[in-house]
């Protein structure tokens, strides 16, 4: 892998097989160590050097473009106001923590410290890049989704440790469902952000809370 400083490289290709025959849809090479399907996704993964989390990025079937890159598993909900839903419905959250932000060459603002993005199976929909406004470079984050906003305001109420919230009270405890990370640190240990979601879009309606700044991007 890379930490040991052996160059690595992933190369893949898919077809389509119709009843006229197969033909090329796509290939990539990649600076991967793993590939294979994944939810509705072609997934290639770079391993995390010293307990880091690996990078993932997922690939659009139907001609391998990047749809999301994320430090985690993505979790999968449905934009459907319905128990009953179908494949259309359905998207996904992901995070790209502060590992992968110093690895992305994309990214040009040294403060940023997650990027949060909601896609569909064929594209990126909405995300929103998380900056931190003080000296404090986080080690790691993690995403949750939750559908009890009031409960979420609960422990935040009785937390020891710094919250941070995209929009009022009332906006949370009217969504739906909240996105919320966890960042592990050195100083505070823990620093905690929610954003809460309408449908399948992010509603942020402060440009910063308590020591963090929130960036539309997407």
């Amino acid at each position: 892998g890379p930490w040991d400083l052996i160059p690595t490289r992933l190369e893949a290709s898919a077809i389509r097989v119709t009843r006229e025959g197969a033909r090329p849809l796509w290939s990539l090479t990649e600076k991967s160590q793993s590939g294979g399907m994944g939810e509705g996704f072609y997934v290639t993964e770079s391993f995390g050097c010293c307990d880091a989390p690996g990078i993932r990025i997922m690939h659009r079937l139907r001609d391998g473009v990047t749809v999301m890159e994320c430090t985690e598993e993505p979790i999968q909900f449905s934009a459907a106001n319905s128990e009953t839903y179908g494949a259309s419905d359905i998207r996904y959250i992901g995070v790209l923590g502060p590992y992968g932000m110093i690895c992305d060459s994309t990214v040009k603002d040294s403060t940023s410290i997650a990027l949060v993005s909601i896609s569909r199976d064929d594209s990126c929909l909405h995300a929103v890049e998380i900056r931190s406004l003080s000296d404090t470079q986080p080690f790691s984050c993690h995403l949750e989704l939750t559908s009890d906003p009031g409960d979420v305001l609960r422990q935040a109420d009785s937390a020891k440790y710094p919250w941070s919230f995209a929009a009022d009270r009332r906006e949370i405890l009217g969504a739906k469902r909240c996105a919320v990370l966890t960042f592990l640190q050195a100083q505070p240990l823990y620093l905690t952000v929610v954003i809460p979601l309408v449908g399948d879009d992010f509603q942020i309606s402060r440009s910063s809370d308590n020591g963090v700044e929130f960036v539309r991007v997407r």
